[in-house]
């Protein structure tokens, strides 16, 4: 929820700000769903890794499964079969062996997780999401720092009580 709050609500408004070049965003969490495949498993079943992934792939398409014509319009049917969570991947079919289904969880370890596990962020022991402002070349430091102090007051009445916006660093 931080990450969309950052991406879509608060960025975007302060990129509007005159003088403001770009809002870098920092220590994000993206959702993704981690698949660690058992080498073993896959062996025992004669399934090879590109197998496996092939199946991933059909699973979670996006693609137009058929148009509605008529005399004025066409119309792009969608069928959205995009898998959410750990869960509906691990109920994925990524082969059949002998007759029955062999199923993701299977052959390999699924699990929600992040895009990237490996970088946090932090402010005052608390996990973070950073949004660095940074002004246009012929910009006034001072009036774009004003401009972004006078917008986080709105910015924090939109979010839940639970988040608090802090200002971490005026370089004004």
């Amino acid at each position: 929820d931080l990450n969309d709050y950052a991406e879509h609500l608060i960025s975007p408004t302060l990129s509007t700000l005159e003088g403001v070049a770009q809002v870098n965003i920092y220590g994000q969490k993206r959702y993704a769903v981690r698949v660690r495949v058992l080498p073993q498993a896959l062996s025992a079943r004669n399934i090879g890794l590109d197998e496996l992934s092939a199946a991933l792939t059909a699973a979670n398409v996006n693609t137009p499964v058929g148009t509605l014509e008529g005399p004025a319009q066409t119309l792009t049917l969608q069928a959205n079969r995009q898998l959410r969570n750990a869960a509906e991947f691990a109920d994925l079919i990524v082969s059949t062996r002998g007759g029955n289904p062999v199923r993701l969880r299977d052959v390999a370890v699924v699990e929600d997780s992040f895009e990237t596990v490996k970088t946090f962020a932090s402010f005052n022991g608390e996990r973070s999401i950073t949004l660095a402002v940074l002004r246009q070349p012929d910009a006034n430091t001072v009036k774009v720092v004003d401009a972004v102090k006078a917008a986080m007051p709105n910015f924090q009445s939109q979010l839940p009580q639970s988040v608090r916006i802090s200002l971490v660093n005026d370089r004004s």
